[in-house]
């Protein structure tokens, strides 16, 4: 319940920002950048293969009947990301990556191939946030929003 219409519940302090910006730097570097190579390593492979493979599939039509969404749905073979199809914020253009199996192995693996996207986009929300100082999206909104009678 952080978020509420209009803002969020209250202020964001500048040291918070700086320790998820230095977080999200940390993602995005060299070192972390070998951490994710890791888990793109044989070994990962044949235990994905071995355990996971063939199992919970979940095709892209049925996805797109239950209303599976995010890694789910994308494991799938479904190509749909609200933050770029239908996009609530202004996003960076960001890959987004997809399965075609729609078993377990494909959605890890998708899990595993969004990490460093999803680093860039809080790296990039947290300098958004630094630059927004004092403007409209720092103001504190009171506990109860009244709106005018007839305007909703």
């Amino acid at each position: 319940m952080f978020c509420q219409v209009g803002g969020v519940r209250a202020d964001v302090d500048a040291q918070w920002v700086r320790r998820v910006s230095t977080a999200a730097a940390a993602w995005t570097a060299q070192e972390p950048a070998a951490a994710l190579a890791a888990l793109d390593s044989p070994d990962l492979a044949a235990v994905l293969d071995s355990s996971y493979a063939g199992v919970a599939v979940l095709r892209a039509g049925n996805a797109l009947g239950f209303g599976a969404s995010g890694p789910v749905a994308r494991a799938s073979g479904v190509d749909l990301d609200l933050r770029r199809d239908d996009p609530y914020l202004p996003y960076p253009p960001f890959p987004v990556p997809t399965g075609a199996e729609g078993d377990a192995r494909a959605r890890i693996r998708v899990l595993v191939d969004e990490l460093a996207p999803s680093a860039g986009l809080v790296a990039w929300a947290a300098e958004r946030l630094t630059e927004s100082t004092g403007a409209p999206v720092d103001v504190r909104l009171p506990k109860v929003v009244r709106v005018p009678e007839g305007e909703t």
